[in-house]
C-alpha cells in the first residue's frame, strides 16, 4: 500500500502535468538541464514574464532555483519528467493504431502496463466495432482490447471467426449491443459488462444500467446540457453567507485565477469591485493581490468570489481550475487568454475579440467557451489541447474570414462543424488559425459566420 507521502507526491506530479505550459517547463529542464528565466521564456515561446512566473510558482516541489539564478528539476521533478517521457513514447507507439472512422480514444499508458501486441480503445462514450476496424487491427498483427466505454455496438458485418481471432476482451462496459450470430462469442470475451443486448433482446438480465444509459446518452450528446447540470453555475450573489473580503477595483489589464474549488464569477460592469464570501463547501482559503499596474491575482479554494471588472478590454486572462466552478464573461475583448482545466467546470464567454491568442487546455472536467469576434484586420489564433474531459467551443466570426484548422492527437473524439463559406471565402479580410490537439476526451467545435 502506498504511503501518504507517496500519494501526495503523485498528486503534485499529475497536477503539474495537467497544464500545457507546465509540461513544457518540465520537459525543457529535463532535456536541457538548468535554464535561466530568460532562457525558459525563449524555449517555451512565452513573451509575458507574468505568465511564466505564475506557472513556475505552481511547480513548487518539482523545480528549484539555484544560487546563481538558474531553474532545475528536483528529485520529484525528475520523476515527473520520466512520466512525461513515458507518455510521449506511448503516444508515438499508438499513432499507427489509430482508426479514424471509429474515432477511438487510445489509452495513454506506460509501456510496462500493457502487452505490446494489444490495441486498446478506451475512455469513450460510445464505440462501434465493425469489420473494417477488426481487419485493420489484424493487419497490424495485434489484438483488440476494449475497456471503460459507456456503450459498445458490434456491427452485423463482423463474422464470428474474425471476432474470435482479433478481439482479446471487452471490459468495464455499461451497455453492449451484439448481433445474434455473435452472442456466444461475445459472452466469452466480456468482462464486467453490465448489460448485453442482441437483436433478439436481452442476453444479460435487466439492471439499473438501463436507467443509467438513458441518462448518460442524452447528456453526452449535448455538452451544454452537461454544463447546465453542474451545480452553482446559476447561483446568484452570496446570499446567506458571510462577506469576508471586499475591495473596489480600478483599471484592470490582467486577471489571473487559480481555483481548487468553490465558485468564482467574473464579469464586467460600470464600476469594478471584488467580493469574497465564505463558502458552502467547508473551509474557505483565498488570496487576492491587486497590483499597482492593473494586475489582479486570485488564488482560492472553497470560497464564493464575485468579480466585476470595469468595462474595458483585457490584455490577458489566465485561469487554472482543478475543481469547483469558474464562470467568466468578458464582453469588451481580451488580447491573450489561457484557460487550463483539470477538474470542475468552467464557462467562458469572450466578446469583441480581434487580433488575439486564445489557448484552452483540458485534461479533465467540463469546459464551455463562446468566442465572438468583431471586425478586425490580421490574424488570430485559437488552440485547443485536450487529454481528457469534455469541451464545447462555439465561435462566431465576421464574414470574409478565412478559418484554417490543423489537427493532431492520437485519441479522443472531436466533432467539428465549420460554415463552408469560412473555409474558402471569396474575399479574405482576416484569418483565424485553429490548432486542435485531441488525445483524449470529447470535444465539440463549431465555427459560424456572424450576421
Amino acid at each position: 500500500m502506498s504511503s501518504n507521502s507517496e500519494i501526495n507526491a503523485e498528486d503534485v506530479i499529475f497536477t503539474a502535468l495537467s497544464n500545457r505550459i507546465r509540461r513544457g517547463i518540465i520537459r525543457v529542464l529535463g532535456e536541457k538541464g538548468k535554464r535561466s528565466f530568460t532562457e525558459l521564456m525563449r524555449d517555451l515561446n512565452i513573451d509575458d514574464t507574468g505568465t511564466l512566473t505564475f506557472h513556475l510558482k505552481k511547480l513548487s516541489g518539482l523545480i528549484t532555483k539555484t544560487s546563481d539564478g538558474y531553474y532545475t528539476l528536483t528529485e520529484l521533478g525528475q520523476k515527473a519528467y520520466a512520466l512525461l517521457k513515458s507518455f510521449k513514447v506511448s503516444a508515438e507507439e499508438v499513432k499507427e493504431t489509430e482508426v479514424p472512422k471509429a474515432k477511438p480514444v487510445v489509452e495513454e499508458v506506460r509501456e510496462k502496463s500493457v502487452k505490446p501486441d494489444l490495441v486498446i480503445l478506451s475512455n469513450r462514450l460510445s464505440l462501434r466495432i465493425d469489420r473494417e476496424l477488426l481487419e485493420k487491427v489484424k493487419a497490424m498483427g495485434r489484438k483488440l482490447l476494449v475497456k471503460d466505454v459507456v456503450r459498445v455496438e458490434i456491427a452485423d458485418d463482423v463474422d464470428e471467426a474474425l471476432f474470435n481471432e482479433v478481439v482479446e476482451s471487452i471490459e468495464d462496459v455499461v451497455a453492449l449491443k451484439v448481433p445474434k450470430h455473435l452472442e456466444t462469442s461475445v459472452q466469452l470475451k466480456a468482462r464486467e459488462v453490465l448489460h448485453i443486448m442482441s437483436s433478439r433482446g436481452r442476453v444479460s438480465a435487466p439492471s439499473v444500467v438501463d436507467i443509467v444509459t438513458g441518462i448518460v446518452e442524452p447528456v453526452v450528446s449535448t455538452v451544454t446540457k452537461v454544463l447546465a447540470s453542474v451545480p452553482f453555475l446559476s447561483v446568484k450573489s452570496g446570499r446567506g453567507r458571510e462577506l469576508i473580503y471586499s475591495s473596489s477595483l480600478g483599471s484592470v489589464r490582467v486577471v489571473k485565477v487559480d481555483a481548487e474549488g468553490g465558485l468564482i464569477k467574473v464579469s464586467q460592469g460600470d464600476s469594478g469591485k471584488i467580493e469574497v464570501y465564505s463558502g458552502r463547501w467547508g473551509k474557505c482559503d483565498f488570496d487576492v493581490d491587486i497590483g499597482d499596474e492593473g494586475e489582479l491575482e486570485i488564488d482560492a479554494k472553497g470560497c464564493e468570489i464575485y468579480v466585476t471588472l470595469p468595462r474595458e478590454p483585457l490584455e490577458k486572462l489566465v485561469a487554472d481550475l482543478s475543481g469547483g466552478v469558474l464562470e467568466a464573461s468578458i464582453d469588451e475583448g481580451v488580447k491573450d487568454a489561457e484557460i487550463s482545466l483539470s477538474g470542475g467546470a468552467t464557462k467562458i464567454g469572450l466578446g469583441k475579440l480581434g487580433d488575439s491568442k486564445i489557448s484552452i487546455d483540458v485534461s479533465g472536467g467540463v469546459a464551455e467557451a463562446k468566442l465572438i469576434y468583431a471586425e478586425f484586420s490580421g490574424s488570430s489564433k485559437i488552440s485547443l489541447d485536450m487529454s481528457g474531459g469534455i469541451a464545447k467551443l462555439s465561435i462566431e466570426v465576421p464574414r470574409n474570414t478565412l478559418v484554417t484548422v490543423s489537427r493532431e492527437g492520437v485519441g479522443g473524439y472531436i466533432d467539428i462543424d465549420i460554415d463552408e463559406e469560412l473555409r474558402a471565402p471569396q474575399k479574405i479580410d482576416r484569418v483565424i488559425n485553429m490548432a486542435l490537439d485531441v488525445g483524449g476526451g470529447f470535444a465539440e467545435v463549431s465555427v459560424k459566420a456572424g450576421k
